[in-house]
């Protein structure tokens, strides 16, 4: 996973060291939507949600223009979902595209 070494230097509290990493990882793989996932749960879990929306917003984005390859916007719009409202926001139209194209891949299952 091209953020794990992010993850492991968050836990112990080395913030600026994991957002360089993560920051690494996305310029590496700028095509992987799990980056932008991963970065998003390790932003949520320090109580960074402004942070973690940044990121999520952007894997959501790249998982639905690709056509959700990695089947990843169900969770990328579930934590987005958490996000919003940790921040008091209102679902946006990002999030209502994302529930309408999982309910298009549902119908083609």
């Amino acid at each position: 996973m091209p953020c794990e070494p992010a993850e492991k230097v968050v836990r112990p509290g080395h913030e600026p060291r994991a957002r360089l990493l993560r920051q690494q990882a996305r310029a590496g793989y700028p095509g992987d939507v799990w980056v932008y996932v991963q970065a998003g749960i390790g932003y949520g879990d320090i109580g960074d949600h402004a942070g973690a929306l940044e990121w999520l917003t952007t894997g959501l984005e790249l998982a639905l223009r690709t056509g959700d390859p990695e089947p990843a916007v169900e969770q990328l719009r579930s934590l987005r979902a958490s996000c919003l409202s940790a921040l008091g926001r209102p679902s946006d139209e990002i999030q209502e595209r994302a529930a309408e194209s999982e309910q298009g891949q549902g119908k083609n299952r």
